[in-house]
């Protein structure tokens, strides 16, 4: 004696699961598109709160990089070898921020600790975008 079973309906679900799956991709890189600019939004406030030396307005826009089901943005300048006759915008961020506490040529620089700052401030708006796109995903799942 065997037992017939027949399923239906089950390629529409193939199908809809396959939809979620891009909606869930795209959703996920319009949330990690909003966090790297509300990020670099607060950023560059900070830094001009910080400093007054024209370097908030050479902050580069953020970098969205996706490999496979990875996608990262980066925030900030691009880190280059330093040249102490001309350090780059990335060491001048990373002096402000951090200080000069052992210099004795130039004069010491108090921390202004921006970077922390932005980041505190920037941290609601992430979590909101990544909470909207996950209820965009789970939406598309339940329809």
């Amino acid at each position: 004696m065997s037992i017939r079973l027949k399923l239906e309906g089950f390629d529409e679900l193939l199908r809809e699961i396959e939809a979620a799956g891009k909606s869930a991709d795209s959703a996920a890189e319009s949330a990690v598109k909003a966090g790297a600019y509300a990020m670099q939004s607060e950023m560059q406030s900070a830094l001009r709160a910080a400093s007054e030396s024209g370097l908030a307005s050479r902050l580069p826009a953020p970098q969205i990089e996706k490999h496979g089901n990875v996608i990262k943005a980066r925030v900030g300048f691009e880190s280059t070898p330093y040249d102490p006759r001309s350090p780059s915008d990335y060491f001048k961020a990373i002096f402000l921020n951090y200080g000069t506490p052992y210099r004795t040529k130039h004069g010491k620089e108090a921390a202004r600790g921006f970077v922390t700052k932005a980041k505190r401030r920037s941290r609601p708006k992430i979590q909101k975008a990544q909470k909207e796109a996950l209820e965009k995903i789970l939406q598309r799942l339940k329809k």
